[in-house]
């Protein structure tokens, strides 16, 4: 994929290349130093400005070295996972190629834009009630609200785009894998649920958890092979 050096750049639908950001990001640092020269408080008023002003700049960081990872785990994808029978990756089509489609959202879409546009009003809102604009002059004030603006309109946007991101790799193959040597590097406790059809058989190694259940209503028969020989004292079944 050959636009993925830019895709993700900036939360802007046309690539835009990274100096265009710094750029952007050293004109608002020195307009607040030139702004906060001229008001009575000058370092509160740079407290205020600079925090924001280093979020416009490190937002699309972030949010490209996300986009790059995603490219990265979509090259590794066809290894564990299957287009299923039924679901969002339609048979005949490779689960990379569904999630490079899919990818589509890193070049920004109308709810992406709301979502930031939403936090950017919450935002204002919020410095407003909590009294840190009610001594600023026309200038200032300004300023400020377009800073804010800008830097939470990102936010939002970003934060939308992890939701795309979430729900991308929750829709992969309708919960469909094909599992061989799948490693977990995520924290926390997961359950696999194996479908097995008559003529296969599957291996669980000692300290396995293991839930038999069919979905069938006529319901299935199975033969577990067990070594040592299968008893009620090393079983370790869950208490009823």
């Amino acid at each position: 994929m050959d636009a993925s050096e830019d895709i993700g750049s900036t939360l802007l639908p046309s690539p835009i290349k990274m100096y265009f950001v710094w750029i952007v990001f050293s004109l608002l640092v020195g307009m607040s130093c030139a702004i906060a020269f001229y008001t009575p408080e000058p370092r509160p008023y740079l407290g205020l400005c600079l925090p924001i002003a280093t979020g416009l700049l490190l937002i699309p960081y972030a949010f490209r070295f996300a986009h790059r990872r995603f490219v990265e785990w979509t090259a590794n994808v066809a290894s564990f996972a299957q287009a299923a029978s039924s679901g969002p990756t339609a048979p005949g089509q490779a689960a990379d190629r569904w999630i490079l489609s899919e990818l589509s959202f890193f070049n920004g879409s109308p709810p992406m834009y709301g979502a930031g546009l939403c936090l950017a009003a919450w935002t204002l809102s919020a410095f407003y009630l909590g009294g840190y604009l009610s001594n600023l002059g026309v200038l200032q004030l300004s300023f400020f609200c377009i800073l804010t603006t800008l830097s939470a309109s990102l936010a939002g946007a970003g934060l939308y785009a992890i939701f795309c991101g979430a729900r991308l790799i929750w829709r992969l193959g309708d919960g469909r894998y094909r599992v061989d040597g799948m490693v977990f590097h995520m924290p926390g406790r997961w359950e696999l649920a194996i479908d097995v059809r008559a003529g296969q058989a599957v291996i669980a190694h000692k300290g396995e958890w293991v839930r038999y259940s069919t979905p069938d209503v006529e319901g299935a028969e199975y033969i577990a092979v067990c070594l040592p020989a299968f008893s009620m004292e090393t079983v370790h079944r869950d208490a009823p």
